[in-house]
């Protein structure tokens, strides 16, 4: 890995993130959830012998976007996360073997429609999944989000979450051993946010 390289996309995305309008994005985002799936990417890439630095440069840029255009509109977000990975790594010198590498990689991360065929893009989705089950990303997003002003929207967002964390477990995680580590915490957020 190039960690010179490497390190200085961090320090871009993170002043990216910082400079957002969002108060969410600029006061949180990067800190408690880019740099952990940054982090789980390159410790899943090491053990499983895959392109580490390739797989923390789609953990870095997966969502970024949603410093600019928010979270509504995912085709938005992940058409403006492309060109910005394009972008930024054309201009640290990448070849667009590496750039395409890391766009397929993105691309499905969510597991919502499309799944990872790549190495890298399995790194990142369950990188992503466990950026969500091993952090406070879910307790700190409702404080973040004025939307949630009432009981209805309260009740909305915990359906939402126990959704989300399904998918996390039982979609986005590729290696076993990762699904056994992040299973203990899905049960709790999923009793916590549960509306049974």
């Amino acid at each position: 890995m190039n960690k010179a390289k490497t390190d200085k996309i961090r320090d871009f995305v993170k002043e990216f993130y910082k400079n957002s309008s969002d108060n969410c994005m600029s006061g949180w985002f990067y800190d408690h959830h880019v740099k952990h799936v940054a982090k789980y990417a390159e410790q899943i890439a090491q053990e499983y012998n895959i392109n580490v630095e390739l797989s923390v440069l789609s953990a870095l840029f997966h969502d970024i976007a949603g410093a600019t255009v928010g979270f509504d509109d995912d085709n938005k977000l992940m058409n403006e996360t492309l060109k910005i990975t394009e972008k930024i790594m054309r201009e640290n010198n990448y070849s667009q073997e590496d750039i395409n590498e890391v766009k397929i990689a993105i691309i499905p991360h969510s597991c919502k429609d499309k799944f990872p065929t790549t190495d890298i893009g399995k790194v990142l989705a369950t990188a992503d999944a466990l950026g969500h089950l091993l952090t406070d990303v879910y307790l700190v997003l409702p404080i973040c989000d004025e939307e949630i002003n009432d009981e209805a929207s309260w009740n909305e967002y915990k359906e939402w979450i126990v959704k989300k964390i399904d998918r996390d477990i039982n979609n986005k995680i590729f290696f076993e051993k990762y699904r056994k580590l992040a299973y203990p915490r899905y049960e709790a957020i999923k009793s916590i946010f549960s509306t049974e």
